[in-house]
């Protein structure tokens, strides 16, 4: 507090208007981050939602003829990057299973260097963010009847790297 009042009317000055901008500058970016985090988890939600549900409804057949080399292949085709019509491919799924009605895994694909892991039971369609990771599950339907689910794990790098680039601008 000495240094303070030794200094000149015109330094406590400039240094009350430094301190003011600087925790605006910090609030405003805590709120800009925070906006980009939220919007960014609720793109995230929908567009795995929607992935998951096209699965689903490509993989629809193949369960139900007990296809497991097809519903493999479709999961795949979320993994490799394909120049196919027709097929999807996404770099920031790790792991994706398509599970028949009794609870029995019936295809699995998984990214080269994510562990296999088993998707946990149930069949309630949700959207969970897990450490590092967005599961999805959402039900397999075909003639209004549900047939199977589908089992989607996003990891989070792109979100990662959105907010490291939101606070480096």
């Amino acid at each position: 507090m000495r240094m303070f009042s030794m200094n000149s009317i015109r330094a406590k000055v400039l240094m009350v208007v430094m301190l003011t901008t600087s925790v605006a500058l910090l609030l405003g970016l805590g709120a800009f981050v925070s906006y980009e985090h939220i919007t960014f988890r609720q793109k995230m939600v929908g567009n795995l939602n929607m992935l998951a549900q096209m699965v689903g409804a490509n993989s629809a057949a193949a369960l139900t003829f007990h296809d497991k080399s097809t519903a493999t292949q479709i999961l795949r085709d979320l993994f490799e990057a394909d120049t196919r019509a027709g097929a999807v491919y996404d770099d920031h799924i790790d792991a994706a299973f398509i599970v028949a009605q009794d609870g029995s895994v019936f295809a699995s694909y998984f990214r080269t260097s994510v562990p296999a892991f088993t998707p946990a039971h149930g069949t309630v369609e949700s959207s969970v963010f897990k450490n590092d990771y967005l599961d999805t599950v959402k039900k397999i339907t075909l003639d209004g009847q549900v047939i199977g689910t589908i089992y989607l794990r996003s990891n989070l790098d792109e979100m990662k790297a959105r907010i490291r680039n939101s606070v480096a601008v």
